[in-house]
């Protein structure tokens, strides 16, 4: 029977992943009933922080490469791409397996890219011409490769992608990269990779920041939704101007309501948007369907444009206090930002408050370092700021009328 919050922990993979001559202790068990050593506990201590972070929304969402001695032995400016150390043999064998550890990673969501010092056509060369190489370059969101500085080419990327700096890992072999990036920027998870290639998957493991407690269609489709924005950026390049290239992209919403809304897609936005996002506002899958129950409006929208779908990405949760309509939640994933579909959800959601009665909307801005991009979201839709906001927060209101749209 299907249980919302509640999570199944496989204590047997812990033990094999530990050695089970480390975490078996006979003699605690006669003693005490607890067949488990110390070591056991901090290990499963850790697995419990890292769950309890991926539930608060503060699981890692990209992972930025270097690429020599990283992805591969060698330096392919020296060799070519078929001089690297990549494939059967040591150590080729084992810059390969963490190949196929971040595979792993992107078929769940997490968005690779690539920072490097390198020549870009060597690069591609690697990529067209290496019969080893595990990723492709679809698999990357982005790709620097150029003699900039990489702390400016990590910036220019999360910028790209639309995260957060803060979201982000950045793995290279070199000490010299690692302390500047750490000095640039210090919010930036920088592991130390300074270790033999066989060490790199346990290493990259071990950081226990790309926990998933769910695992929703968007995620698996992720890697190859940012492959689909490159061309809306070639498109953008060649558009005179925003409204250009909205009308070029051909974009469509899909509305869900109440019990039609995936649940699960609806609770994982709310825990992990923050830059499009009024409230911040954390909820489960058992807040939403006790929502559901209690009369909420709970309303998210698909969207998909020419070159192909984002996903459910925009998410509203409306508290009903007839003939008020409370606005408690509105986000939209930083995928979307940037095309005007907020307004066009938001007009589609008056009509149907119209329609069942509701005359006025209130909301909530909640100021925090992260959800600037939103901070004008209400008065751009025609709401009109209150007096009397607390500790920051600003209040708005919106009169409901029939044909409500965004200009």
């Amino acid at each position: 029977k299907e249980v919302s919050n509640l999570y199944l922990f496989d204590t047997n993979m812990l033990v094999y992943r530990c050695g089970e001559e480390q975490v078996r202790d006979m003699r605690g068990s006669y003693a005490f009933d607890i067949p488990f050593t110390n070591d056991f506990f901090v290990a499963l201590c850790h697995e419990w922080f890292a769950c309890i972070q991926a539930i608060r929304g503060r699981s890692r969402k990209c992972i930025v490469l270097d690429l020599d001695n990283t992805l591969w032995g060698g330096v392919v400016g020296e060799t070519g791409p078929l001089g690297i150390a990549l494939g059967p043999g040591y150590p080729g064998i084992a810059f390969q397996n963490f190949q196929r550890t971040l595979l792993r990673l992107w078929e769940r969501g997490i968005i690779l890219a690539i920072a490097s010092k390198n020549n870009l056509a060597d690069v591609q060369e690697v990529f067209k011409k290496n019969p080893h190489f595990i990723l492709k370059e679809e698999h990357f969101a982005a790709l620097r490769a150029n003699w900039d500085d990489k702390s400016d080419n990590l910036t220019a990327i999360a910028q790209e992608l639309n995260i957060g700096t803060d979201s982000m890992v950045f793995i290279d072999d070199s000490p010299l990269e690692r302390e500047r990036m750490r000095k640039e920027h210090p919010e930036v998870l920088v592991p130390e990779f300074s270790i033999a290639p066989e060490e790199y998957v346990r290493t990259l493991l071990s950081l226990k920041v790309f926990h998933q407690m769910s695992l929703t269609e968007e995620d698996k489709k992720k890697g190859r939704m940012y492959a689909e924005e490159r061309q809306r950026t070639a498109v953008l390049k060649h558009t005179k101007n925003k409204k250009e290239y909205i009308a070029e992209l051909g974009i469509r919403l899909k509305v869900f309501a109440g019990a039609d809304n995936d649940i699960a897609r609806v609770s994982q936005l709310t825990q992990k948007t923050n830059q499009y996002n009024l409230t911040t506002r954390r909820y489960s899958e058992a807040d939403i369907r006790r929502f559901l129950k209690e009369g909420w409006h709970v309303y998210s929208a698909e969207v998909a444009d020419k070159f192909g779908e984002y996903g459910i990405v925009i998410v509203a949760l409306i508290a009903p206090e007839k003939p008020v309509a409370r606005l408690d939640t509105f986000l939209m994933s930083c995928r979307v930002m940037g095309r005007d579909v907020e307004f066009a959800f938001l007009a589609y959601l008056i009509q149907r408050l119209y329609a069942a009665g509701y005359r006025r909307m209130t909301a909530s801005f909640i100021p925090t370092p992260k959800n600037i991009p939103s901070k004008n979201f209400l008065p751009d839709a025609g709401f009109t700021e209150k007096k009397g906001g607390t500790k920051g927060t600003k209040e708005y209101a919106l009169l409901i009328k029939a044909h409500h749209g965004h200009a």
